[in-house]
């Protein structure tokens, strides 16, 4: 049963995807509903009613353009949150926040970042033909997301809570080369999107989100399910994703017309609406760390 909160939630998520889908319009941007959106539209003709966010994804070319749009391209309380654009966030892909609201998975919640109700915004990239290609550029990518994390760690003013041995060692190694200017969020979130851009422009078999989900086959389609966009009826709005649905659905979900309730990527959140995240940090602090030492220890 959908309560009145989480609709509340879903007001707040249509909020962003309108203003995500308005920016995109204005600039010429292709973008599609993916994952649970996708299949939220498809099954549900909206947001599945368990789901707590939305996912959209651009191919390579237009997501490139996404992030080269002039900083106020969104306005307050909008923030299109990069590792470049707020210091401790320590993820790939990237965000469209709402500032004047919360969302806080708790394995997310000691970093210092904007912590508003988001949309994740998925770069779509060609996957390497050749096997020793993607295995290399995997590997690459692997290692990129792993200093990221670290970085947003420091960043972030996270510390080294909870860290093995061998992870405080790698840590601390690290904070030279960021006070040298050596490594930052940025430096590190430009080399994961150069990694991807080799195959741009290049017509290979597959195309996934191998920036998010390296090599899970779920997330790797036959590129032909990105040939077309066609429009989906989502909460009495209409919203882009890809014209072959079933061969995008099929090979992330299976049998995705059954519904199969379960709880959402994210793990355990909460979620405010009406509170700007930085007060509800400030007044459920250790609450949050506590909650974020219980999501390390599952």
């Amino acid at each position: 049963m959908e309560t009145e909160e989480r609709r509340k939630l879903f007001d707040q998520l249509l909020q962003l995807l309108d203003t995500f889908d308005e920016v995109c319009r204005k600039n010429g941007l292709h973008y599609m509903l993916l994952g649970g959106s996708l299949l939220g539209a498809v099954r549900h003709k909206g947001f599945i009613p368990w789901d707590d966010d939305l996912d959209v994804g651009l191919l390579r070319e237009d997501y490139d353009k996404l992030l080269a749009l002039p900083a106020d391209t969104f306005k307050a309380p909008y923030f299109l949150q990069t590792p470049a654009t707020d210091k401790g966030y320590f993820k790939s892909i990237i965000k469209l926040r709402k500032s004047d609201t919360t969302f806080i998975p708790y394995k997310d919640a000691v970093y210092d970042m904007n912590h508003g109700i988001f949309l994740d915004i998925f770069p779509l990239d060609a996957v390497p033909d050749d096997p020793a290609a993607l295995k290399k550029e995997l590997a690459s990518l692997r290692l990129q997301a792993k200093l990221l994390l670290f970085v947003g760690r420091i960043d972030g003013h996270v510390g080294t809570e909870g860290l093995s041995a061998a992870k405080k060692v790698m840590y601390y190694a690290l904070i030279p080369l960021k006070k040298l200017g050596l490594l930052s969020g940025k430096s590190i979130f430009d080399k994961i999107n150069r990694i991807c851009r080799r195959g741009a422009g290049k017509k290979t078999a597959r195309t996934g989100l191998i920036n998010f989900t390296f090599d899970n086959p779920r997330f790797l389609w036959d590129s032909e399910v990105f040939s077309g966009i066609a429009d989906y009826p989502f909460e009495g709005r209409q919203y882009p994703g890809p014209a072959d649905y079933d061969g995008y659905l099929k090979n992330a979900y299976g049998d995705y017309m059954k519904p199969v309730k379960q709880s959402s990527e994210h793990g355990t959140s909460v979620f405010d609406t009406e509170t700007p995240y930085p007060e509800y940090i400030a007044a459920h602090r250790e609450e949050l760390h506590r909650r974020w030492l219980e999501s390390r220890n599952k």
